[in-house]
């Protein structure tokens, strides 16, 4: 089988600014078996934060994502492989204003 590796989009332009995607190295695969199947020493990301600026690189806004693994109390050798990515919580933040929690 055919691996393709992964791509992980950074950056949008747009007419008023862009918007930046800042990932984080994710730890529910090992990475032993990950680097043997696609030849990739790199490891697989998970989403940090995606922030907004204006078109001057002032920023404007920016949303951050928390994460805790299913199953993470099992331990021992390939305990990745029952690990498995939950979301916690998303926090919103204007630079002008108080930030939410959800």
């Amino acid at each position: 089988m055919e691996w393709v590796s992964d791509v992980y989009l950074q950056r949008i332009n747009f007419n008023n600014g862009y918007v930046e995607f800042k990932t984080e190295d994710k730890e529910d695969m090992c990475m032993e078996d990950f680097a043997l199947k696609t030849g990739s020493a790199a490891k697989p990301q998970k989403l940090h934060s995606v922030e907004v600026f204006d078109k001057s690189g002032v920023p404007k806004s920016k949303v951050q994502f928390d994460y805790s693994y299913f199953n993470e109390n099992v331990s021992g050798y390939n305990k990745e492989n029952y690990w498995r990515l939950k979301l916690n919580s998303v926090q919103e933040s204007s630079y002008n204003e108080s930030s939410n929690t959800y």
